[in-house]
């Protein structure tokens, strides 16, 4: 069930009126009612009929006491008006009776947090109202109203309010004392808290009792500007008890439970099609008026002049009202120029290419001015972690401290989502940010709380200014995400070329593999008639000048097979064969074949971490080597070949380089070092691959090489094999091979 559900629950719960004012309400709607039936239904109460009589006797008729009796009364005023009188005794006396009990529950269950509703401030205004509206009438033949009728629905405009006060009393006293505050009417209030306001929970109670449909109108739309009232049958009615109230209000006759401030009374008049100065002229006598009907029903026992003081009281308070809220708001305005104030100086310090370290930085320096208080921490989040910053009192500096522990970072999690006043915050944060008294302040963006050494002004509108941090961190953080998006989308760009390179050459090798697998099947069986014939050849003609010819035809074949099977390498290399060796035997084996290959005067510099050792393929290893010695020794230029062995810190691989002082190797011969038969050196001295060979023997064993010109001259040649290859090593030992 819904709270509107329930409020009306409790309202068809209420009471219904008396028996005898059920039965007036359906003889007066009866044209054969016998005036007898009436006069004998209302005296057989005889507190009723006293009361009735007393209410319906009227200076103004210049009858006064002459009217003694009910029969005397009904024949000179008219059923109308005793079925009025009547009807708001019953009304009267039901809700003083709930309003007793009323009282009596709170009493027990300890009172009101508020101020409680003022029942005789409300019925005197409702009096004011009745009578004010049946003086109008009177005053307007025009409108063809009964005067009789205008009184019932000015007392009973209100009942909705009345009744919400019977059964929510508290919700009632909370909505009086916040309209009060607010200086604003109460029904926008009632409809906040309960979803349904004064005017809607009357029309409910009164459809149940049964009361007029006139009646029914006023209570709903009661106090609307006229153009907005619906064009229903007693749209005038309607009209004159609103001018009616409004009058009172002025007046300040009794307890409206509105604070806002009301229309003027003279446009509103005209709307309702009511002469402003006739209105106005009812003003004179009206609490007069009142206190009498007010000694008839039995409300209280008011004087004309006491009503008036009452009435000039409210009208102070209402004026100090007035003024406090003018403080009030004043007061707020000057914190809202403040705080437009610190939105400006922060817009004018915060750069768009702040990260959220300088952002926080900033908002530390901005804070005391902006929110009244000191930030001295933050607890942010970066990506999944949460790290509690500490800003030191007396200098520009921070430590930082870590925050793992998952309870606390589900904490955190949900603190970092709420946008409300600042909490204490927890023992533990209080501890690591070695502060006893601190206060949490969560800037609802999911990544950022902020450490305050006190809460702020509870009334300080700081809800702006944070928002304009929200924002700058969320920018903050947005460009910093940005930024590492880039720079991964750079390297996944790299990463993507650098494979479509390995691809295309794999792709080459693969196509070159099968190439040479199908020309040294071709090739195998002419190769070796050739070489046969040639040695044939050979030792027939030893001794003669035609040898040497026979012994060139056997050197070409020997090239030639050996180039196919240098294809057959870099197509298909051996699989790896790794054990654990000393690193310096493998590289003093690779001098050796470097030099035995090429001839070259001065030994390479051996520079090894002592002990290194590694588990590698150590035959594949020296013969990669030995080509990039090789190349090196015969560098152009070069008089100093230096060979070093280590382990990457960062990553655990083993780096071997090769590194010689000589002219360098131009872009070009960067860019094609390992494609096959590429080569900048005179033609006829090599084949141009080497590089290929041995890049082939170094990835078998799940490692690369890497070329790249030094500064000033000089170039290096690196093999990088993965973790897993090295063993063990210490220290650093330079050996000359």
């Amino acid at each position: 069930m819904s709270a509107v559900e329930r409020v009306l629950s409790n309202l068809d719960a209420l009471p219904t009126l008396s028996p005898i004012a059920t039965r007036l309400l359906s003889l007066a709607g009866d044209d054969r009612t016998d005036i007898k039936e009436i006069i004998t239904l209302i005296e057989s109460d005889p507190s009723l009929s006293a009361r009735v009589l007393r209410l319906s006797r009227r200076g103004e008729l210049g009858l006064g006491k002459r009217v003694g009796t009910l029969r005397h009364a009904v024949l000179l005023l008219g059923l109308d008006a005793i079925r009025a009188s009547a009807l708001s005794v019953c009304v009267y006396d039901l809700f003083e009776r709930i309003g007793y009990e009323t009282d009596t529950r709170l009493a027990g269950e300890g009172g009101l947090d508020a101020p409680p509703f003022d029942r005789i401030g409300f019925w005197r205004h409702s009096l004011g109202v009745a009578s004010a509206a049946e003086q109008m009438v009177k005053a307007h033949p025009s409108l063809k109203l009964s005067d009789d009728e205008a009184f019932t629905a000015g007392l009973l405009h209100d009942l909705g309010r009345i009744a919400l006060d019977a059964v929510l009393p508290r919700v009632v006293a909370k909505a009086c004392r916040l309209a009060e505050l607010r200086q604003t009417d109460s029904a926008p209030i009632e409809r906040e808290i309960l979803g349904l306001d004064h005017h809607l929970a009357g029309k409910r109670l009164a459809e149940r009792w049964g009361l007029p449909e006139s009646i029914v109108n006023v209570i709903w739309l009661h106090s609307q500007a006229m153009e907005a009232v619906p064009d229903v049958p007693h749209r005038a009615l309607v009209g004159v008890v609103s001018v009616a109230r409004l009058l009172c209000r002025s007046l300040h006759i009794g307890f409206s439970g509105d604070f806002g401030d009301p229309p003027h009374l003279g446009t509103e008049a005209r709307s309702a099609s009511l002469n402003p100065a006739k209105v106005e002229a009812i003003a004179p006598t009206l609490h007069e008026q009142v206190a009498e009907r007010a000694r008839a029903i039995g409300l209280a026992d008011d004087t004309s002049p006491s009503l008036l003081l009452e009435s000039i009281t409210r009208a102070n308070r209402r004026l100090a009202g007035l003024n406090e809220s003018l403080s009030r708001k004043g007061r707020a305005g000057e914190r809202a120029e403040k705080t437009l104030l610190a939105i400006e100086v922060w817009h004018k310090l915060a750069g768009a290419g702040m990260d959220t370290a300088e952002t926080l930085d900033l908002i530390r320096r901005c804070s005391p001015e902006s929110i009244g208080v000191d930030v001295v921490g933050a607890v942010v989040r970066d990506f999944e972690a949460w790290r509690a910053v500490e800003y030191e009192p007396t200098k520009d500096s921070t430590q930082e401290f870590c925050i793992e522990d998952p309870a606390r970072t589900a904490w955190l999690d949900q603190m970092a989502q709420s946008d409300r006043r600042a909490a204490p915050a927890p023992v533990w944060l209080s501890r690591i940010l070695q502060r006893t008294e601190a206060s949490i302040l969560g800037l609802a963006d999911g990544h950022t709380i902020l450490v305050l050494d006190r809460a702020p002004d509870p009334e300080a509108p700081i809800s702006r200014i944070l928002a304009a941090w929200r924002l700058a961190l969320a920018w903050a953080r947005q460009s910093e995400t940005s930024r590492a998006l880039g720079e991964k989308l750079a390297d996944a760009n790299r990463l993507l070329g650098e494979a479509r390179v390995r691809h295309a050459r794999d792709e080459s090798m693969r196509r070159l593999g099968e190439m040479t697998a199908g020309a040294a099947h071709e090739m195998n069986n002419p190769l070796m008639v050739i070489s046969g014939r040639a040695q044939m050849l050979a030792s027939r003609l030893r001794g003669t000048p035609d040898e040497s010819l026979a012994k060139s035809i056997m050197e070409a074949g020997r090239d030639l097979s050996d180039l196919v099977t240098s294809l057959h390498v870099i197509a298909r290399p051996p699989a790896s064969q790794p054990r654990t060796v000393p690193v310096l035997t493998v590289l003093q084996g690779a001098v050796d074949r470097a030099a035995e290959r090429c001839g070259a005067e001065g030994t390479p510099e051996l520079v090894v971490e002592n002990g290194l050792t590694a588990r590698i393929d150590d035959e594949l290893l020296s013969l990669a080597l030995s080509e990039l010695i090789a190349n090196a020794m015969l560098a152009p230029e070069a008089t100093k070949t230096t060979v070093r062995a280590g382990i990457e810190r960062a990553d655990g691989r083993l780096l071997l380089h090769v590194e010689d002082n000589g002219a360098g190797m131009s872009p070009r011969a960067l860019e094609h070092a390992f494609d096959p038969f590429f080569s900048e050196r005179p033609a006829g001295r090599r084949r141009g691959l080497g590089l290929t060979r041995a890049q082939s023997w170094v990835r078998a064993m799940g490692g690369e090489i890497v070329l790249a010109t030094l500064l000033p001259r000089g170039t290096r040649a690196t093999i990088a094999l993965p973790p897993e290859a090295k063993v063990g090593g210490l220290g650093v030992e330079s050996i000359a091979a």
